[in-house]
């Protein structure tokens, strides 16, 4: 999917929650929290092995090969202050020269609360300095499929992923 980046209001995160820049040094507690935020669509099929280090892995690759200044910028963390616990995380990456929302998650008990709404806007604005669109992936079926329409991302190509099971070749 795809959107037109622009500048909306600041994004208010209540008294009950903090946002902040993420980065290395949280990348076990991110990793924790998209394991458990994922669990509960393991069963409808979640794109990759949801383990802890997988998580862990592709959080690695992650900030390894996003340093641009912008993309740490549109990237958020919300922490819920009374529990000092991750409840969300959108994470901003290049893909094909253009900013891709690489991974948004929110905590199960947390959703409902505009979260993904005010992360996504957060990142649309501040993409707009240097960025005309910014895009993302979804799986068809995806409950967050209608927050992306609500905010304006189009939908693009269709992309059909299969495997092809090993063939014994010894003839």
């Amino acid at each position: 999917m795809i959107r037109p980046t622009e500048i909306f209001e600041p994004q208010e995160w209540g008294e009950e929650f903090e946002a902040v820049a993420p980065g290395m040094d949280q990348i076990d507690r991110i990793a924790e929290m998209l394991h458990e935020s994922y669990s509960d669509i393991d069963r409808i099929g979640y794109p990759g092995d949801n383990t802890i280090d997988s998580q862990r892995t592709a959080l690695e690759y992650y900030f390894v090969h996003n340093q641009d200044e912008i993309l740490k910028s549109a990237s958020t963390i919300i922490y819920d202050k009374q529990h000092n616990n991750i409840v969300a995380v959108c994470l901003i990456s290049l893909w094909e020269d253009l900013p891709l929302v690489s991974n948004i998650a929110v905590m199960p008990q947390y959703r409902s609360r505009q979260l993904a709404t005010k992360l996504l806007k957060k990142a649309v604005t501040v993409l707009k300095e240097k960025y005309d669109v910014i895009r993302l992936f979804v799986t068809i079926g995806n409950s967050a499929e209608a927050l992306y329409y609500r905010l304006g991302f189009y939908p693009g190509l269709e992309q059909t992923t299969f495997h092809l099971p090993l063939r014994d070749r010894s003839f």
